[in-house]
């Protein structure tokens, strides 16, 4: 651990906030102890310098704000004075509530990342081990070190950056064709025993961008992490599996125009990819009681709701799908559409950033980047090709894209992005839960899809479940002590917004995004549904991260909630699911790839992630990202 994160004096107050945020109760320990703060600053080492002085900044503030009031500063204060004012923080402006938050969250966190805690809360923290997979593909993933020093320009036919939903179907699609292809990741090769190691925080530092730290900017500040590794963000998704919904394929030949794209045309390649992949509908073996719980509050209340299909058909429910499946029962890309790309002979390049694109003529005829090296060194690469296919994401594609100052003469890139923006709300109950015993998003209600609300799973381990519960003090730890009491679920909407992905300081992504009047009140109303769900289930109290709803005792607090005035600040959400940033179109006035997913402006140049779906899908996207892969690689075969 690198000194100097905290003085002495800052530790004192770190340790008196967390004794105050995770007062210790029957089996929680506080969260002020020596060790947590230890872990706490090395945590904080590993994150960006300005979210470290961010921290330092509010810590300070709530210290001497007390001093004002009280004629002491915060750390000074009784114990429960020092709670009462956390309390009043978060009842306070929304600055004061968000410096709360940002203060508390990774505090939770980092404490019960703790195996006795695990053990003390009687949870599963290591998941079950399978053994290596040895197989002869993976000598065709290659690091920069694996590369002799004057190998400096590589060829191939088609260069395919970035490994997930789009860019692996794209190489194994094309590579059984024939033609040779190089895949490129900017992040790592991770696999099933790394998948089994336990500290999920490491691992989400490293399979994810931004360390799992990216977030829209508007009226509501919302996570949105997407994976940097092998398999992309596949490899750390929850397994769902959606269809494209007709509607929407009949809207995108009505509304926008664009050809070969019916639920007729289509359904052949979402049947391939759902063959590919393994979909299938989740056993009720591997649900776990979350899904019991909503099975009984909808059959109560007369709401439709199912199993959901996901694309593991060996599942055996150790309910850690976003960190890597630990025994390759999820199909995610990094052990599907990769290796079978591999075993026809393409090509995958670990560890190396794509810089620039490089153009000749108006044609796309290769890239640039850097290779990271063992030693932390960097060396540079070129690559020549017949095609370039872009494939890193909805965020990360028009960031390349603005760099290099490409595919923008109509300031198209980076805008009509959609996120379906989530909500999740936990319940206590009086019996027994486990809700780590089973798959974490393996249960559905779509009985208010009409409305553009569907409700699926949302259960996480021990440790970012305490982040997200947005309590502090005895009620936070009352519902932590009861932890296997606990079902978690959530809900997204279909967007009737869009945001826009920019460059920003330091060449990161500034991803601005509103939340309408609309989608307010249709969080509103399916917080206010999933608590009727619960309450029908027999829960005993609902735990909201809606300000002034954090904990929900009665069906008279459920029904205030649901005619409370709420504000975009109000809700603590997240979104899994960006899409549209590069779409495709028939307009360049209004998109910045054609129906083929060619760049309008470059030819050779090809979109095809998320960043290509024309419009929001009020559903899981990466089926429809697959079977629009699988189209594209069709295409694209015929004109090499």
């Amino acid at each position: 651990m690198q000194p100097g994160v905290f003085s002495t004096r800052e530790r004192e107050i770190l340790g008196a906030l967390g004794d105050a945020v995770i007062p210790a109760g029957k089996h929680v320990t506080a969260g002020g102890n020596p060790r947590t703060l230890d872990r706490f600053e090395a945590f904080l080492n590993d994150i960006d310098p300005r979210a470290i002085h961010g921290f330092r900044a509010a810590l300070w503030a709530i210290e001497s704000a007390s001093t004002a009031r009280y004629f002491k500063p915060f750390s000074k204060l009784p114990a429960d004075r020092r709670i009462q004012v956390l309390e009043q923080w978060q009842t306070g402006n929304t600055a004061r509530r968000l410096a709360v938050r940002g203060l508390t969250a990774p505090l939770k966190l980092i404490h019960f990342n703790d195996p006795e805690l695990f053990e003390a809360l009687d949870c599963r923290y290591r998941p079950e081990k399978a053994g290596k997979e040895k197989a002869r593909w993976r000598r065709q993933i290659l690091t920069g070190d694996d590369l002799d020093p004057s190998d400096d320009v590589l060829e191939c036919d088609v260069l395919v950056v970035g490994t997930g939903a789009g860019g692996a179907v794209v190489a194994k699609e094309l590579a059984e064709r024939g033609h040779a292809v190089l895949m490129v990741e900017e992040g790592g090769h991770f696999d099933r025993k790394d998948f089994t190691q336990t500290d999920r925080i490491a691992l989400q530092s490293n399979m994810f961008r931004n360390n799992g730290a990216l977030a829209t900017l508007g009226n509501a500040v919302i996570p949105l992490p997407v994976g940097k590794t092998v398999g992309g963000t596949t490899t750390v998704n929850s397994g769902t599996c959606f269809r494209t919904p007709d509607k929407v394929l009949n809207h995108w030949g009505d509304a926008l125009g664009l050809t070969g794209l019916s639920p007729e045309e289509m359904g052949p390649r979402l049947d391939k990819v759902e063959q590919t992949i393994g979909v299938e509908e989740a056993r009720w073996r591997d649900l776990g009681k979350v899904a019991e719980v909503i099975r009984d509050g909808c059959e109560a209340l007369g709401y439709s709701h199912h199993p959901l299909r996901r694309n593991a058909p060996d599942c055996d429910g150790q309910g850690v799908c976003c960190f890597g499946c630990p025994t390759d029962a999820k199909r995610s890309t990094n052990v599907s559409y990769v290796p079978l790309a591999l075993k026809a002979h393409a090509t995958c390049l670990i560890k190396c950033r794509i810089t620039r694109i490089v153009v000749k003529g108006g044609r796309a005829v290769g890239a640039q980047g850097t290779l990271l090296l063992e030693d932390g060194t960097r060396r540079g690469l070129r690559i020549n090709a017949r095609a370039v296919v872009l494939a890193c994401g909805s965020v990360y594609t028009p960031m390349l894209l603005l760099k290099n100052d490409l595919c923008n003469q109509w300031d198209q890139v980076g805008r009509h992005l959609t996120i379906h923006p989530a909500l999740g709300v936990s319940a206590a109950f009086d019996k027994e839960i486990r809700g780590w015993e089973g798959i974490p998003q393996g249960y559905c209600v779509d009985h208010f899809k009409h409305e553009g609300i569907l409700y699926e799973g949302a259960f996480v381990p021990l440790e970012f479940a305490a982040m997200a519960l947005p309590m502090v003090g005895p009620s936070f730890t009352e519902a932590m002590d009861a932890y296997n009491k606990l079902a978690i679920f959530g809900f997204m909407i279909s967007d009737s917004n869009t945001g826009r992905v920019r460059r920003g300081v330091a060449d990161r992504p500034l991803i601005t995004y509103m939340l309408t009047r609309h989608d307010i009140d249709r969080f509103q109303r399916g917080a206010g549904i999933l608590g009727d769900i619960y309450f029908a289930a027999g829960a005993k109290k609902i735990y909201a991260p809606i300000a002034g709803f954090e904990v929900i005792e009665s069906r008279e607090e459920l029904e205030r909630l649901k005619t409370a005035r709420l504000h975009g600040w109000d809700l603590e959400l997240s979104a899994y699911h960006p899409l549209g940033t590069c779409r495709i179109g028939v307009d360049p006035r209004t998109s910045v790839t054609d129906g083929n997913h060619e760049s309008f402006e470059v030819q050779d140049l090809y979109v095809v992630d998320g960043s290509s779906v024309p419009s929001a899908l009020g559903v899981n996207p990466q089926v429809t990202i697959m079977a629009l892969a699988t189209r594209f690689a069709e295409q694209l075969h015929e004109r090499l």
